[in-house]
Order: C-alpha cells, then structure tokens, then sequence
C-alpha cells in the first residue's frame, strides 16, 4: 500500500518495523575523491564474495544458472530450486545486466556477513529488488550510495554497476548494486 511508513514492500519506507517513520538518517553519505598518491600501492580488487558475478567493470554481469529446461537461477548453485525443472545439470550463464525495480527498501541495521559497514556508526543502504530484463527473474541487491527510498520508484529502470563494499590494507572488496538509468538512457 503506497504511502504506509514500514519496508519490505515497494513504496514503504522505514527501518523494518511498520509504523516507524524512518530511521532518522537521511540517504547515505558520499564518497569523496582519494588523492593518487604514485608511491602508494594500489589495492587488489576482489570479489567480496567469489562466483556470484564478473570483474569487468565496464560490463559486469552476475553469473547464474540455467536449468534444462530453461529456468534461470541466482547464484547458480541455487539451481533444482523449480519444481517444474528435473534435476540435471545447471549450465553457468552471465544473466542480464538490467532490469526494472520490482520492489524496495532500506536497511537502517546492518546485515550479517559477508556485509561490512565502511562507516561506523552505520549508515543505513538503500535495497532494490531487480527484476532481470532477459530472465525476468528478481535480484536483490544494494543501491549505489547516494540514492534513497525517496529517488526509487516500482518499473524504474536500473542497471548492474560494481562497487566498493569495504577496503583494507590490501585489498578492495568488491560488490553489484544497482544504478537507476537516466532518463533516456
């Protein structure tokens, strides 16, 4: 129902328990340009989580399954999940790198792993759940930092980006989220 203040549901907005009006934080807060500094190393980037999707940037994709019958699944070893596919073998396939929002929310506590917070406090995220243009299957995932429940809409066209989840000393842990499309885009 649009306009209740809850989450979980396209539309709702809070911190997980209807009724509340929000967590009290507005969006998330910027990253800010790190000067290059030539003596420094850079970082490794990796994936946060091995096998869930590529590492080209310029066209990332998540990495699925498809069952014999043609059903899609995400991550692919969630395949034999449809009970109107036999078990058999689930072929790896690169799944659509957009979609349409389907639903979202936002997440005033943090997850459990492998999720780490880059700020401390938490700074609560914004979640959408992505319908895949090809497979029309739904996706969940986080929203590049920035865009809110308030910027999202249901039938938003988005696109697959990857992005920094956390950093230390030697690595950069990467991550999808997703990046609403520009209008005309």
């Amino acid at each position: 129902v649009a306009g209740l203040r809850g989450c979980g549901v396209a539309g709702l907005r809070g911190c997980g328990v209807a009724g509340l009006r929000g967590c009290g934080q507005a969006g998330s807060v910027a990253r800010l340009p790190v000067p290059v500094d030539s003596n420094i190393m850079a970082k490794t980037r990796v994936p946060a989580v091995e096998g869930l999707f590529t590492m080209d940037a310029a066209n990332p994709r998540l990495l699925g399954g498809k069952a014999p019958n043609g059903s899609y699944s995400f991550p692919k070893n969630l395949g034999g999940t449809d009970p109107y596919s036999p078990l058999g073998d689930t072929e790896e396939v690169e799944l659509s790198n957009r979609g349409r929002i389907w639903s979202y929310t936002n997440s005033c506590y943090p997850p459990p792993p492998p999720f780490v917070s880059r700020h401390d406090p938490f700074v609560p995220v914004t979640i959408a759940a992505v319908e895949l243009d090809v497979e029309k299957m739904v996706v969940l995932g986080q929203v590049v930092d920035g865009v809110t429940v308030d910027d999202l809409k249901v039938g938003m066209e988005v696109e697959l980006v990857l992005d920094t989840l956390y950093e230390d000393d030697d690595h950069e842990y990467i991550v999808w989220k997703w990046r609403p499309l520009a209008a005309g885009k």
